[in-house]
């Protein structure tokens, strides 16, 4: 699980890395934003049925079959000609993660309750490799302006993806779940509640599809924006009274509410989404033009988030299984988010280089914390019946908080940028009696990036360039001060909210949900009197009644 965890966000981070300089190779810098959006919404749309669909067929093969696509999507990819091979291409390489809730659900009902912490910090520290490993393979292959280079990323991922998956297929071999033994496929796919989930994939992907394009490049009044964005609003209240008012077997259990660990666990994971992203948007872009670097220095503080990862996962882990508690631990990963948040929220142009690779320390730690421990919280509160459905919930709830995110941000930047940009460049200039008419040249010329062109426009005078230039990066300072304030905001709420934990030290027993050995599958059954089986229509129904 945790190699291929790797495979996954090596592709997810180096979507989002190369998405600019492979959008400018084929001449669409427009489309950039969609090409890490377009794994974020299957993400939100897939990881929800899959997860429902993994309690009849089985874990293993809902991940081989969807894994597929890291390997054929970066081949498409490395290969294409033009942008809507690229597209597709990506599209492809979108059903490998609509799995990934299950990584987190094998993950913990292959191991003792008490050490499930331990096992999520396992795949923590994995995703941190994975985005290190990403960020450093990119931003090389891209030294020297070298676009086409983007190839040899993906086929790389490729290589990567395909082992991982080679290692689920040989080396994860559980034992047949009750309903994939006692039931056809007819039967399963009869039982599967296609009405809630055809509406909340729908929902959550025009909802995805909405936030996108607000602001990037519609306004809020656009049908662009507007017709998606409502429907999918529609269709989740649609989803939500079906779920709640309809009779048999459904998409969401009412015992999973019955802790109200669950629910604030997806309230945490939501914030934390919506922060992550905050930082996965902004973060390297605004180093790069505040401190003139390239690509890859400025993605050195991105990195050392993931480095602190690395090194607090363990440590998160170690403290969860010993002290059974995970209130504190999320109280301090919010602390320290909203404390980064915070501290770039102050970075300008005169700020010391050091702040920018000392903040995302903070970033780090907050990271490993919560997410760690919010799914641990969310898949305690749950029956191990519902495990994986309730793994699927944790996922596209920080999904869902990165797309809101994205669109706050997306809104406020844009927002700062139309009212600072052009007027900070005109009253740096106005002392050169520079015409107001050509402010709008001077802005495209800093953005193309080109040297050539900014003299041009500039008259090659190195003062005017020089003061012109400043008054462009505060400008953008303050865009993006407003987005660091604006995750802080959110950020104070979960501190708020993660004070309601309930830390429940008996639930960090010996029990094995799903144990892969036969032999301890039935010692299990044996020591607690019980049918050495793990999931039973029954026992989903009973706990529907009961709930």
């Amino acid at each position: 699980m945790d190699f291929i965890s790797i495979a996954q966000l090596f592709g997810l981070i180096g979507s989002g890395f190369l998405a600019v300089q492979t959008t400018l190779f084929f001449g669409h810098i427009g489309l950039a934003g969609w090409l890490p959006q377009i794994l974020a919404i299957f993400t939100l749309a897939l990881n929800i049925p899959l997860s429902h669909a993994a309690d009849y067929w089985g874990r293993k093969w809902i991940i081989v079959i969807c894994s597929l696509g890291g390997t054929v999507g970066p081949l498409v990819i490395a290969r294409a000609n033009n942008v809507a091979t690229l597209i597709a291409g990506q599209c492809i390489f979108g059903i490998a993660f609509g799995c990934q809730s299950s990584f987190y659900a094998i993950i913990s009902e292959v191991l003792p309750r008490k050490y499930r912490s331990a096992g999520q910090a396992s795949i923590n520290f994995a995703t941190a490799v994975g985005s290190i490993l990403a960020m450093l393979t990119a931003g090389l292959l891209m030294r020297g302006g070298k676009l086409e280079n983007y190839r040899i990323f993906w086929y790389i991922a490729c290589g990567i993806y395909t082992a991982g998956n080679l290692g689920i297929f040989f080396g994860y071999r559980p034992p047949p779940r009750e309903l994939q033994s006692t039931m056809n496929d007819w039967e399963k796919l009869k039982s599967l509640d296609w009405i809630g989930l055809v509406i909340v994939a729908v929902g959550l992907t025009l909802f995805c599809i909405g936030l996108t394009w607000s602001s990037n490049p519609y306004g809020w009044d656009d049908a662009h924006v507007t017709a998606p964005f409502v429907v999918s609003i529609v269709l989740l209240i649609c989803f939500g009274i079906y779920e709640w008012r309809g009779t048999g077997e459904r998409l969401i259990n009412r015992t999973l509410f019955k802790d109200r660990n669950f629910a604030i666990a997806l309230f945490a994971m939501f914030m934390e989404g919506l922060s992550f992203f905050t930082t996965n948007s902004y973060l390297v872009r605004e180093i790069t033009l505040l401190y003139d670097s390239d690509t890859l220095i400025a993605s050195t503080p991105f990195m050392i988030v993931f480095i602190v990862t690395i090194f607090m996962s363990p440590v998160v882990g170690i403290y969860t299984t010993v002290a059974k508690s995970l209130r504190n631990s999320l109280v301090i990963g919010f602390v320290s988010i909203t404390l980064y948040n915070a501290l770039m929220a102050t970075l300008t142009p005169s700020s010391p280089k050091g702040c920018a690779w000392g903040y995302p320390v903070f970033a780090g730690i907050g990271l490993s914390t919560v997410v760690i421990n919010s799914m641990v919280a969310a898949q305690m509160s749950s029956p191990p019946e519902l495990l994986s459905i309730t793994s699927g919930f944790v996922i596209s709830a920080r999904g869902i908080g990165g797309a809101v995110g994205m669109a706050i941000n997306n809104a406020i930047f844009s927002s700062a940028l139309e009212k600072n940009l052009g007027n900070k460049v005109a009253a740096a200039l106005a002392p050169f009696d520079f015409p107001l008419d050509k402010i709008g040249a001077v802005i495209e010329a800093f953005e193309s990036q080109s040297q050539q062109l900014v003299a041009q426009v500039l008259e090659g005078n190195t003062e005017m360039i020089g003061v012109a230039f400043t008054a462009y990066k505060n400008a953008y300072s303050i865009a993006f001060r407003n987005t660091w304030i604006t995750a802080a905001s959110f950020s104070c709420i979960g501190i708020f909210i993660s004070a309601f934990f309930r830390d429940d030290k008996s639930r960090f027993d010996d029990h094995i949900d799903a144990a892969v050995q036969e032999d301890i599958v039935r010692h299990q059954a044996e020591k607690e009197d019980i049918q050495p089986t793990m999931v039973h229509r029954e026992n989903l129904q009973d706990l529907e009644k009961t709930a």
